[in-house]
């Protein structure tokens, strides 16, 4: 059971905006909001912002409506699983080095007898460096450390954590990031994201490891792990759009929106 309570919350884990891509739990946005689709009518998002050094967040994932079923298999009415996570956090820098820890509380409903609630800390750092004449950036990510206040199943259960490593560098126009991460549920994986800004529009490339189990022996589930980027930036406002195959789940499509500060 303390699995099937794990795999609950590793909803978290999932990517809900362009950010979550390549790593960054809290971007420099006064104001962003994503919204996406997933496999048989599921969809999630999040809305966030900063002010003053201060961040916060707000993520979420719902099933759609299901059958709930009797044990002979007739219908008895609907469902839907529900996962909600408020983040709150403060932003530290000193010198080359930034730091942004924030705790997050994490509600989960499986189903209409089946309700939890967690607590977890995320801590995120990044450290300004040069590598071969070129600028970049050093960082760090510890998320989902916590615990659960009150369980899903019979008892209460470790968060389905991970931590990050990456290192993010390039010449202009172009920025490349890879890193590596390891995921208290799902193990070790690796990543990597290309990107090309110029003036007004920018492209991103990327591919994670942790999705290749999804390929199901079909030519396009090759892709599976794969986001291809798009975005575009008009006088303090942005507009994203990220397509992320995932092979046996089918195609997920992400929109997202941000102002400056």
């Amino acid at each position: 059971m303390i699995w099937v309570v794990s795999y609950a919350y590793e909803v978290f884990n999932v990517e809900h905006s362009p950010w979550d891509f390549v790593r960054e739990p809290f971007p420099e946005y006064r104001f962003y909001s994503s919204a996406y689709n997933y496999v048989a009518g599921s969809y999630g998002g999040t809305v966030g912002g900063q002010h003053l050094g201060i961040y916060g967040k707000v993520r979420f994932f719902s099933s759609g409506s299901m059958v709930m079923a009797d044990e002979k298999g007739d219908s008895i009415g609907t469902f839907s699983s529900n996962f909600l996570e408020f983040s709150l956090g403060r932003s530290f820098n000193r010198g080359d080095l930034g730091i942004k820890p924030a705790l997050s509380l994490r509600y989960v409903s499986l189903s209409p007898g089946s309700r939890g609630l967690a607590l977890s800390l995320t801590l995120f750092a990044q450290a300004e460096i040069s590598l071969l004449r070129t600028k970049g950036a050093l960082f760090a990510l510890l998320d989902g450390l916590g615990y659960e206040v009150m369980p899903v199943g019979v008892g209460r259960t470790v968060q389905p954590f991970r931590g990050y490593v990456g290192l993010r560098t390039g010449v202009k126009p172009f920025v490349l990031q890879v890193g590596g991460e390891y995921r208290r549920v799902g193990g070790i994986s690796g990543m990597f994201a290309l990107s090309f800004q110029r003036n007004v529009w920018g492209i991103k490339l990327g591919y994670d490891t942790r999705y290749s189990g999804l390929y199901g022996g079909y030519g396009r589930d090759r892709l599976a792990g794969s986001f291809l980027g798009l975005s575009l930036r008009v006088k303090g406002f942005g507009f994203e759009y990220i397509y992320n195959p995932l092979g046996l789940f089918g195609d997920r499509h992400m929109l997202a929106l941000y102002v400056k500060r």
